[in-house]
């Protein structure tokens, strides 16, 4: 990335508002290969150190999108003045044009009805339209450019994708597939709902368009709680909408182990803090949680498990990785023959979710990553399930619902460790890893046959395929 870029977008931090952001001086913006856009400090920072500060107007969320259209649209200013006190609606306004024109001629119940994704990605969609004259534009100069995210998976199954995108994406684990798959979907039914509401004043956005804003926002928004008098709040996916973009907080990386830094948002707007003492040219760091390779490859273009290029062994592998193994045991369950016992499973709400994750993770003397893995206790539930026949479960009127045999009640409650299953768990689980071993052979196999070697997204899709086969090798 230009660094020039992030020079402006702290000019423009610090020299447009009475309330300006405040940016440590001991911190800076780095472009490195294996990172990416990242923020190093060039001087050591003590515990609970003021790093960032950004005030409320420069926060990209629902609540100041709203306030910048209301500058144009009387629908959106009424709505606003109705529900805030002492409501101001002097924004940095861009000088009229033909955004303005639109953004006044928007039905106003129609965008208050979107998600916070949808609304942020048609207003910066229509804000890029203006270039530099966007009071947003240096927040938008540093957003990555649309083949920054081509390690994403959902975008290989889209319309625009190439053809050995296509085939890439088939070659993913079934997991993963199934995730792109419905973000994808998500993408899709997001740009629909915004294109109606455009559609009305003829105007059509391509689908590049929509795509490098809805990333954006995918790969940058922080939490952000919103105010309780938006429509948007009383809906049931209300929460996936609380949501903001914080100019230059959004360069902070993020990794799965302790952060060394904090996000608050504080009545002026969004801080960061360090969280304890922290030395010269360290990155500053989010914590992710607990989210394996799949789910961070899936949602931000990235993994976290490192192997050697000579040997493949590992180096440092993702704690959380998991291998699924809901598609085949759910399937067996799905029998007409075990359907006392799918709905046991759903009743206990022990149906689904089922999955081999890493038990102890180590390291030997030559720094190879050694691990043990185990079924999660919820997959040995339903293993011990599979085990006993249909009929033994039967329907307690008394209580209105199904009971299990007495056996695999002691393990579900927890008296005992499954022991009584053991062996059957051992003989069920080895036929279900081989399917898998099978599967995951297979599509390396054919990876390795394309010509797409040594691009970004042939590299996510072998690192994934590889992580599941560490995992299954690992299994004793």
């Amino acid at each position: 990335m230009d660094l020039s870029k992030v020079k402006q977008l702290t000019d423009w931090l610090k020299s447009t508002s009475k309330e300006k952001a405040s940016i440590s001086a001991r911190i800076r913006v780095v472009d490195e290969i294996s990172l990416g856009r990242c923020i190093t400090t060039d001087e050591a920072v003590k515990k609970n150190e003021l790093l960032l500060s950004v005030p409320n107007q420069f926060l990209l969320n629902y609540t100041t999108v709203l306030q910048h259209l209301s500058y144009s649209n009387n629908g959106i200013d009424q709505f606003l003045r109705k529900r805030i006190l002492q409501f101001n609606n002097r924004v940095y306004a861009t000088n009229a044009d033909e955004i303005t024109f639109l953004y006044s001629k928007l039905d106003c119940e129609k965008l208050l009805s979107l998600t916070s994704h949808q609304l942020l990605t048609l207003f910066i969609c229509l804000e890029r339209k203006r270039h530099e004259s966007s009071f947003w534009y240096p927040l938008f100069s540093c957003f990555p450019e649309l083949n920054e995210y081509k390690a994403i998976p959902m975008t290989w199954n889209l319309k625009i994708a190439s053809e050995h995108h296509v085939k890439l994406f088939g070659l993913l684990p079934r997991s993963v597939l199934n995730h792109a798959k419905s973000q994808s979907n998500q993408f899709y039914s997001d740009i629909e709902t915004i294109g109606s509401v455009l559609k009305e004043q003829d105007v059509i956005l391509t689908e590049s368009e929509y795509l490098w804003a809805w990333l954006a926002i995918n790969t940058r928004c922080l939490y952000y709680k919103l105010p309780k008098y938006l429509p948007i709040t009383e809906k049931t996916e209300s929460e996936a909408s609380n949501i903001t973009l914080v100019p230059f907080v959004d360069f902070i990386n993020h990794r799965c182990d302790e952060s060394n830094c904090l996000a608050r948002v504080s009545k002026s707007g969004y801080e960061v803090l360090a969280t304890g003492n922290i030395s010269i040219g360290t990155h500053l760091w989010f914590t992710y949680g607990p989210h394996n390779d799949e789910f961070l490859q899936s949602e931000y273009g990235f993994s976290t498990s490192k192997m050697t290029e000579k040997t493949w062994d590992y180096t440092s592998f993702n704690r959380y990785n998991t291998i699924d193994l809901s598609p085949i045991i759910t399937k067996l369950l799905c029998s007409t023959t075990k359907k006392k016992i799918y709905t046991w499973l759903k009743q206990t709400r022990y149906y689904d979710d089922y999955t081999l994750g890493v038990e102890n993770i180590s390291s030997t003397k030559d720094g190879k990553v050694k691990i043990s893995v185990k079924p999660s206790y919820r997959t040995r539930i339903a293993l011990a399930s599979l085990t006993e026949r249909n009929e033994d479960f039967y329907y307690d009127s008394s209580q209105d619902n199904i009971e299990c045999p007495p056996n695999l009640r002691k393990f579900y409650e927890g008296f005992n460790d499954g022991e009584y299953y053991k062996k059957t768990e051992a003989v069920l689980l080895d036929k279900i890893l081989a399917k898998i071993k099978q599967e995951i052979g297979l599509k390396l196999e054919a990876l390795s046959k394309l010509d797409t070697a040594g691009s970004v997204e042939h590299v996510a899709v072998e690192n994934l395929l590889s992580n599941q086969k560490f995992l299954l090798n690992s299994f004793d």
